[in-house]
């Protein structure tokens, strides 16, 4: 078997871009990629992987500007917030409940994800102080706060969660809340054409 090869100096564009990939769309952490990479006999710190990934955001930093610039100045944006575990690094193995709020734009399909360690109102109203148009949620109520402070936010609810309660009032009114489903389902009809 060959001497194990040591990795040095800066990692090449094709390289990167198979950390970058692995990482982030198939969810392989760089500590498994190394391990992957030992069972090669290829030896590269995480450390090193790492620094390759940030020098990629970096080089990267200049689109996501230049897109999330023009996400948000679409006139209908749509936005949420899911609850996502974090690692944290110093403590072994263990994660914390972060969120990722995610924007997008339906007229161009531009999405935008920003993660906060909270679900407060502090992400959504930096990010949307300067957007005017309509902005279609779930009517969480951090989003209703920030429609009260700046005027040129239009709240639009979302149909989709609407329904379910309509769903949810078959138990205890189900005439009303069945017909008030076929509504629903004529407006997904008229709208799917």
């Amino acid at each position: 078997m060959p001497d194990r090869v040591k990795a040095k100096g800066v990692l090449g564009d094709t390289f990167l871009a198979h950390l970058v990939t692995q990482k982030y769309v198939y969810h392989q952490p760089l500590h498994r990629q190394r391990k992957q990479f030992l069972e090669n006999n290829v030896d590269i710190a995480v450390s090193t992987m790492a620094d390759g990934v940030g020098h990629v955001c970096d080089t990267l930093d200049p689109l996501v500007s230049a897109l999330k610039a023009d996400l948000f100045n679409s006139r209908y944006l749509q936005g949420d917030e899911s609850p996502i575990k974090v690692l944290d690094g110093n403590s072994n193995g263990k994660a914390h409940l972060g969120y990722m709020w995610v924007y997008r734009s339906p007229g161009t399909g531009q999405v935008y994800f920003d993660y906060r360690q909270g679900r407060g109102r502090d992400g959504p109203e930096e990010l949307l102080k300067d957007f005017s148009g309509y902005l279609q949620t779930d009517g969480y109520q951090v989003y209703d706060g920030l429609a009260l402070r700046n005027p040129a936010i239009i709240l639009a609810g979302c149909m989709a969660h609407a329904r379910r309660k309509f769903y949810e009032a078959q138990q205890n009114d189900h005439p009303r809340a069945s017909r008030a489903l076929e509504y629903f389902g004529m407006l997904y009809h008229h709208e799917k054409h």
